[in-house]
């Protein structure tokens, strides 16, 4: 059966179903391992990226103006019960918003979608500092529209063609199963107007393309699923409970050429950040993307 060692399921009829899942899945894909390690050569994916002909832009975070937002923001007293969820690793989740909110320059008035959004507080940090309507999308949410909720899948969210200006995703696309992180771009494309942007970090990429997948979450990670997940056969696949992610998807340079600079160059100026000092503010992975719509 899957790897036990690292976690416990009360519930033996919750077991045995997740047991007979991954017996299916052994049984479907033929290039699975147990805990594949990530390799994150930056230098030699820079080169890779530059090769593909991607725009490749170096950036270094200030990090006086992040202390500065830091305070302004005040994660500590206005979210305490985000600081509590994710205290093991706020420092990359403040650094992943700061980036988001340089990088966008939101301007006032407009319409923001924070994307797979859960439990993020950044929709209420849009509003406060760049004083737009923000909204907040999840498959864990309410089907539809509800207040400022918006419960669908990324690649058909239920708002009108060209209705929103920005959006962000934040540690949430490399979650996206099947082909749904590819088709957001096309739904990204359909929503904004001209100059819209949408900021994805991290944008994780590594020297070959794997997916990470824990089977021990396949049945209740979430409500909308109660199978295994579908995977791109093109990826090596690692088994590893640790991660708790019915997915984890890291992109090789190849891939990311194939499925978004090929497709949709003429639509979007693409642009890859290689955040510098990424490590030095604690923040997790180098890389972010911004998609700016040019037709």
């Amino acid at each position: 059966g899957y790897p036990t060692d690292q976690i416990t399921l009360a519930d033996d009829m919750i077991k045995e179903a997740v047991d007979m899942e991954y017996q299916l899945f052994l049984e479907k894909y033929d290039n699975v391992e147990e805990n594949i390690p990530i390799h994150i050569n930056a230098a030699k994916i820079i080169d890779g990226l530059k090769a593909a002909g991607f725009e490749v832009v170096n950036y270094s975070i200030d990090n006086e103006d992040y202390q500065e937002y830091l305070e302004m923001i005040d994660y500590h007293n206005n979210y305490p019960a985000y600081l509590n969820e994710f205290k093991d690793n706020l420092p990359s989740k403040t650094v992943q918003h700061y980036v988001s909110y340089k990088l966008l320059n939101m301007k006032s008035g407009a319409v923001y979608v924070d994307i797979a959004s859960s439990n993020s507080v950044f929709a209420d940090i849009a509003e406060r500092l760049c004083h737009v309507k923000a909204y907040k999308q999840d498959i864990g949410y309410q089907w539809g529209i509800h207040g400022n909720r918006i419960g669908s899948f990324a690649s058909s969210v239920p708002m009108p063609d060209h209705s929103v200006d920005y959006m962000a995703l934040h540690c949430s696309l490399e979650h996206f199963e099947g082909d749904e992180d590819f088709k957001f771009f096309k739904e990204a494309y359909r929503l904004m107007p001209v100059g819209g942007k949408v900021c994805i970090i991290p944008l994780y990429l590594a020297d070959e393309y794997i997916i990470q997948t824990s089977p021990s979450v396949w049945l209740y990670k979430y409500t909308v699923y109660d199978q295994a997940p579908e995977l791109d056969r093109r990826a090596k696949i690692s088994v590893n409970d640790s991660i708790c992610q019915r997915q984890s998807k890291f992109l090789s340079v190849d891939i990311l050429k194939e499925e978004l600079l090929e497709k949709y160059s003429d639509k979007f100026r693409i642009q890859i950040y290689y955040i510098e000092n990424c490590r030095e503010v604690k923040g997790a992975n180098p890389f972010a993307l911004i998609l700016e719509k040019k037709i």
